[in-house]
């Protein structure tokens, strides 16, 4: 088997294993074939060790979850990374854009995603191994195991629940973070699962029996809506061929001088992760613009207030460069090159922000900034833009290297609003960079 099918395969076979930043969850009695499993975690810990040259600090506690119980968990998880409001402001903001269809519900979708793949997954709250009960895979359980069991080894250096407080904010920075522990765990569960198919204790069937099981996985990664899955599924496929510096045969031989690297310095935007040049190389290292917005009445007028505020990224912005009505498809073959997750109209971004804005009564606008490497990347993406979603906004503004987008105004007013708020915008970059057009205050340069 290829390299490259290798690492498909056992991402296909454990694809959403574990999120570590799901919840503890109460103990649930183990049944004999999750206990004889559990009995198996020390084996897959010296292991591990192994493969990773790096000693557990600590024991690792292990148990056992019904599948009712992590939904649950995983529930009360989200809702305390966001209250019910703030889910609620971003799907509107996630469908003013068209990327999400009207009346989905984002955290029951977000569940219903989880739920149908989970079959182990790493605790960092509890600092915990949870299998999930009735979804225990024979051999194929073991893979999963190294998987989480890296995670929960990387916690112990690294501290993932600080990285995954830092992103707060972002969730373009948080699929960086993402990325990068998903990308240390893939790599040596895949090196674990070669091991295992050379030693003859992972076989032909025991892979037999996992694709049966990824049919049902993988439709409901189909059916999830694509902004969702893209987010889950691309910390996986592109998570290991960041560490491996874009050359996965460099995964084979293990990837822990780069986890170390990116855990103490991590990459900051889904760009630095689709194209690992613009973290590793010093010469094109590119991190991103910071959009900052100025305050809500200073453009929307008195009595607006904003109710989230977010980042895109290169890889959901690759979204709004195609259809609205674009869904997800699997495509093995394809999926482990960034060319699957991104495109040549979004390949140019340099940063972006939106802000959702609400006014006493109860009246919504969403407005959109994003700024570009070029004026001619800026131009790609708005031509891209127009053509699959130009019904959406109310109003456009491209100045130099930014675009400019209003949801939700009326048209007359919108362009008022994008002309107020463009010299108003603040850009802070770590190298050069303008924005082609004059800010206030002669601001124009980056900062």
């Amino acid at each position: 088997m290829e390299k490259k099918a290798f690492v498909l395969f056992f991402l296909f076979s454990s694809l959403a294993a574990g999120d570590p930043r799901l919840p503890s969850q109460a103990k649930a009695p183990p049944r004999p074939v999750e206990e004889s499993l559990l009995g198996k975690v020390d084996k897959v810990m010296d292991d591990v060790v192994r493969l990773s040259g790096m000693p557990f600090l600590h024991p690792v506690a292990r148990t056992v979850c019904t599948q009712r119980e992590f939904k649950a968990f995983a529930l009360e998880e989200l809702r305390k990374q966001y209250p019910s409001w703030k889910w609620k402001a971003l799907e509107a903001a996630y469908r003013a854009l068209g990327l999400l269809k009207s009346g989905t519900d984002l955290v029951a979708a977000q569940i219903e995603l989880l739920s149908a793949q989970v079959v182990g997954y790493y605790d960092p709250s509890s600092r915990t191994f949870r299998l999930v009960r009735g979804r225990s895979l024979g051999a194929m359980t073991l893979i999963v195991m190294a998987h989480e069991l890296t995670h929960a080894l990387d916690d112990q250096y690294y501290d993932l629940k600080s990285h995954q407080d830092a992103s707060k904010g972002s969730s373009d920075f948080s699929f960086a973070l993402g990325a990068v522990m998903e990308g240390s765990a893939v790599t040596l569960q895949m090196r674990y699962m070669v091991e295992g198919m050379g030693e003859g204790w992972l076989t032909g069937a025991d892979i037999s029996a996992q694709e049966k099981v990824s049919g049902a996985q993988n439709k409901a990664l189909e059916n999830a809506p694509p902004i969702l899955t893209f987010d889950m599924l691309g910390r996986y496929m592109m998570g290991m061929y960041f560490l491996s510096k874009g050359n996965l045969k460099n995964a084979m031989m293990g990837c822990r001088a780069a986890v170390e690297k990116a855990m103490f310095d991590p990459p900051l935007s889904s760009e630095q992760v689709l194209h690992p040049a613009k973290y590793w190389d010093p010469r094109k290292r590119d991190d991103p613009v910071v959009i900052g917005f100025p305050r809500a009445r200073l453009v929307m007028g008195k009595g607006w207030r904003c109710l989230v505020g977010d980042t895109l990224g290169e890889i959901q912005c690759a979204l709004l460069a195609r259809p609205v009505d674009f869904r997800f498809k699997m495509r093995k073959n394809l999926m482990a090159s960034p060319s699957f997750w991104t495109n040549p109209a979004a390949a140019g971004w340099g940063g972006d922000r939106f802000a959702l804005y609400e006014d006493r009564k109860g009246r919504r606008a969403l407005l959109w900034v994003a700024a570009w490497d070029t004026e001619k990347d800026a131009a790609q993406f708005l031509g891209a833009f127009r053509k699959y979603r130009g019904n959406l906004p109310a109003a456009v503004l491209a100045k130099g290297k930014v675009t400019a987008f209003a949801f939700g105004l009326e048209k007359d007013r919108a362009g008022l609003v994008l002309e107020a708020l463009l010299p108003r915008l603040t850009f802070r970059k770590a190298g050069p960079w303008n924005p082609g057009y004059k800010l206030l205050g002669d601001r124009g340069a980056s900062r």
